[in-house]
């Protein structure tokens, strides 16, 4: 679903975006959609995200904007 999202918005004109952006549309989405707290986005893994669909997606890569990680 992220990927995808990416992808569209990349396709109407977004050179950049943040992961956290997309994280709050997801929770909006889920919220709209469920009941309960089945399903959570913790903002821990946002970075993680970001840096693995840019290595996966080539057509992702520097869509989102990181930082130099403090562990490598």
């Amino acid at each position: 679903m992220i990927v995808t999202i990416s992808k569209r918005m990349q396709q109407s004109g977004v050179n950049k975006f943040g992961m956290k952006g997309i994280f709050e549309y997801l929770r909006w989405q889920y919220a709209m959609q469920t009941q309960g707290d089945r399903y959570k986005l913790n903002n821990v893994f946002t970075a993680m995200y970001a840096r693995m669909i840019m290595e996966r997606e080539h057509g992702l890569r520097g869509f989102f904007e990181t930082r130099n990680r403090l562990t490598e």
